[in-house]
């Protein structure tokens, strides 16, 4: 057991992170409260923060500050790769940036896996990472990961695929509770999300909020309020989005709440992703109004929408809907729509104030 008794500075360009893939720590450390200052510089190397790799460990009430910059891939302010971990009541600050080409890296951790806990979290500062897979609070997480009461307030500047306000990419049974995104985003690649960038194997994400601004800077496909793309199955559930999405001309598969949904069943034709109380008060800004499937709720869908509301105006010249831009096999119910589309050719499935009944409809 690890206990801090007061605050500590971890200074130098060439200090090394403590546990490694073949002696990871598996102890548990006890910050107290207290604040850690790190200075971590130029580690192309993999699995860098105040940990580098822990398995089976407990990390909590700690605060990490200061500069990690210019590292690899697998990396956090906190911890590079959480295996079987749990990690509560940290907080990290400061400056966080990678070497170009990095994966896999966030706010408090790089990567999660196996049955990792990250709850009460929460990061403040910036983010700049020129490779994929970047959150706010952990950059890859799989297994059965579990994310509860995070929050992210860092602004995330240039980051490239899979880029979300909480993680990066999710695979696996990983669930995402109670999570709020307050940083905005500027993203060069495909799928990126207030809360989840790409949403792979069969998440659940439920009670989560996103308040940030995302701006892409070229044109890309999957951008969404909560979520850029979800496959496999996976289930988003009151979660709401307050952030405006500003699309490059030419972007597609954007959503107030997801940019795309597309898994389904072709043997018996069931929907394995569904979206529920979800709701949208964010605008979809496209200046030159050249966007295709543009949706208030889901851009691109072959997902199961129930008792969804979009609030929020949106603009395209293709596929563009007050709730889905594009529709394959389109099961909705308890639909509502309050939405001015402001420019659209072909629109799909625009409704004006309209509530179904709660039986599940299908076109």
């Amino acid at each position: 057991i690890l206990s801090a008794s007061r605050s500590h500075s971890l200074l130098g360009a060439n200090s090394i992170p403590l546990g490694t893939e073949q002696y990871p720590f598996k102890g548990d450390f006890d910050g107290n409260g207290k604040a850690l200052t790190v200075s971590i510089r130029d580690r192309a190397t993999s699995m860098n923060g105040v940990f580098g790799y822990t398995d089976g460990a407990t990390i909590h009430d700690v605060e990490v500050l200061g500069d990690v910059s210019r590292v690899g891939s697998d990396s956090g302010m906190l911890v590079g790769i959480a295996k079987n971990t749990t990690i509560v009541n940290c907080s990290c600050g400061g400056t966080f940036s990678t070497v170009p080409d990095a994966a896999r890296c966030g706010g408090i951790v790089g990567s999660a896996l196996g049955s990792t806990r990250i709850e009460g979290c929460r990061t403040t500062g910036s983010i700049n990472q020129l490779g994929n897979q970047c959150g706010g609070i952990v950059g890859y997480a799989t297994g059965s990961v579990q994310i509860i009461d995070c929050v992210n307030t860092k602004n995330v500047a240039l980051c490239g695929s899979d880029c979300g306000g909480i993680v990066g990419k999710t695979g696996g049974g990983v669930t995402i509770t109670k999570c709020v995104n307050y940083g905005d985003f500027q993203s060069a690649g495909e799928n990126c999300g207030g809360i989840v960038g790409l949403a792979d194997g069969s998440p659940r994400i439920t009670d989560c909020r996103n308040y940030g601004t995302i701006s892409v800077s070229k044109a890309i496909n999957n951008v969404g309020g909560v979520v850029g793309a979800m496959h496999g199955f996976g289930r988003i559930e009151r979660c709401v989005n307050e952030g405006t999405l500003y699309i490059y001309s030419g972007s597609g598969r954007i959503g107030g709440i997801v940019g795309i949904c597309d898994y389904r069943d072709e043997n018996t034709g069931s929907h394995e992703i569904q979206i529920v109380n979800c709701t949208n008060y964010g605008d979809i800004i496209n200046s030159a109004r050249s966007a295709h499937d543009v949706g208030g709720i889901v851009g691109y869908s072959t997902g199961t929408l129930v008792a969804c509301v979009n609030n929020g105006d949106m603009s395209g010249d293709s596929s563009v809907g007050g709730l889905i831009g594009y529709e394959y096999f389109r099961p909705m119910s308890t639909r509502e729509n309050n939405t001015q589309v402001l420019y659209f050719k072909n629109a799909v499935a625009t409704f004006s104030s309209f509530t179904a009944p709660p039986e599940v409809v299908r076109f």
